[in-house]
């Protein structure tokens, strides 16, 4: 039988009103402002070492980027109300002290706590050269606005893939102990749609084939299913008994990332259309 689909866009809707929610573009204008008053009324940091001019910048980002971080982890709780309500059936409530979420939280804050020091090396550096060329203060704010606009995509991209994910693993733990093991891979097919996640969408998996899978970004794939910031998903079926008839699994290196399907289509010809498409073909 197929799955719910109204129940899956039921959760997808709530999931993307999550999702959109988290952006880190108000705490990166905080602070921007704080910085640049701090550098026009003290103008030695082109005197420190890198280090201070690390920690410089760290003062003023840290707490801006640990209020983002606060955010994303009082969304885990309304992600398992979500999760708890939606897919009532599927057993017992998921709670944050389950050994899966909370290993799940720890890999989170892992991932936050390198996109916070790798985003302090990128703003001091950019600091750091711009005061070194002799640039005028309007030119050190063009600067910081400029690589802000990385920063500010990259921690959205971090914390809308944490956010989803943390609801794939509530979603695939409730499965585990109502004992559902087969999942449908769900979503459209969009131009952008990476080569993953083309061969994927509307394969039934065993959940022990998932974990053969490879999206060539992040695994484990029940997680993350395509990659950074993939809006597709994997849909627990509890009157499914077998995976999708003529599927098979096949390996393939595209753009240096190794790839790893499931699915009744060709792999190699997957990504010769992906290609195509990309190219305007």
């Amino acid at each position: 039988m197929a799955i719910d689909r109204d129940r899956l866009q039921a959760f997808l809707r709530e999931m993307r009103a999550l999702q959109n929610s988290l952006s880190f573009d108000e705490h990166y204008e905080v602070f921007r402002a704080k910085i640049e008053d701090a550098i026009s009324r003290a103008r030695a940091f082109k005197e420190l070492s890198r280090t201070q001019q690390r920690q410089f910048v760290e003062s003023f980002f840290k707490p801006e980027h640990a209020k983002f971080a606060a955010k994303i982890v009082q969304d885990y709780l309304e992600v398992l109300d979500i999760v708890n309500q939606i897919y009532e059936d599927l057993g017992i409530e998921i709670q944050r002290d389950f050994t899966k979420v909370r290993a799940i939280e720890q890999v989170n804050r892992t991932q936050l706590g390198d996109y916070e020091e790798s985003a302090v090396k990128s703003i001091a550096k950019s600091l750091r050269e711009g005061l070194a060329r002799g640039d005028n203060f309007k030119e050190i704010r063009k600067a910081l606005i400029q690589v802000g606009g990385k920063v500010t995509t990259y921690a959205d991209v971090i914390a809308r893939t944490q956010v989803k994910g943390y609801a794939r693993v509530a979603k695939s733990e409730k499965a585990r102990i109502a004992e559902v093991f087969i999942y449908e891979y769900v979503g459209i097919r969009r131009k952008t749609t990476r080569p993953f996640c083309r061969a994927m969408i509307g394969m039934s998996c065993h959940a022990d084939t998932i974990r053969k899978l490879n999206n060539g970004q992040l695994t484990p794939i029940l997680t993350y299913c395509g990659g950074w910031h993939c809006f597709h998903d994997w849909e627990p079926n509890p009157s499914a008994k077998a995976e999708t008839k003529g599927a098979t699994l096949q390996d393939a290196v595209h753009s240096g990332h190794r790839l790893v399907v499931f699915s009744t289509r060709s792999l190699e010809s997957v990504i010769e259309e992906y290609d195509r498409e990309q190219k305007g073909d």
